[in-house]
């Protein structure tokens, strides 16, 4: 998605190095772990790499840490947020706290989310487009 080498190089370190925060959720994401929904981490959109990506529904899970309370942080969280919602994409966050404190809630509210656009796509009149704008027609 129009990411330079530079940034698949940044994503494939990411992968190796997750922080405690990712390593915890991704054991819960992946193999089709949660709902059967299929996640990728540490995925390059554009100049961003997104923490984890189900790419059947443009679903992202941002997990953010402590400093992103912070004024400058949240500026540049919405300019993010901004530019992946530009590119179909639906932004979930969790606060580092809440995956290792409530990893059942965090996890309830990524299926909740991803139930509801699967269930948004199942009643779509035929030919409508999907989401992503690949209905059938």
């Amino acid at each position: 998605m129009d990411s330079s080498p530079l940034t698949y190089a940044r994503a494939k370190r990411m992968r190796r190095e997750p922080t405690a925060a990712e390593r915890k959720l991704w054991g819960v994401l992946r193999n089709r772990s949660l709902g059967g929904f299929k996640f990728y981490r540490q995925v390059p959109v554009g100049p961003y790499i997104v923490d984890f990506i189900n790419h059947e529904w443009g679903f992202v899970v941002e997990v953010d840490g402590a400093t992103h309370g912070d004024v400058d942080e949240v500026a540049r969280d919405e300019k993010r947020t901004a530019f992946l919602q530009t590119k179909g994409l639906r932004i979930y966050r969790v606060w580092n706290a809440d995956v290792f404190e409530n990893m059942v809630g965090v996890c309830d509210g990524i299926l909740i989310v991803l139930q509801e656009l699967a269930a948004r796509d199942l009643i779509r009149p035929s030919g409508a487009p999907s989401p992503e704008g690949k209905g059938e027609g």
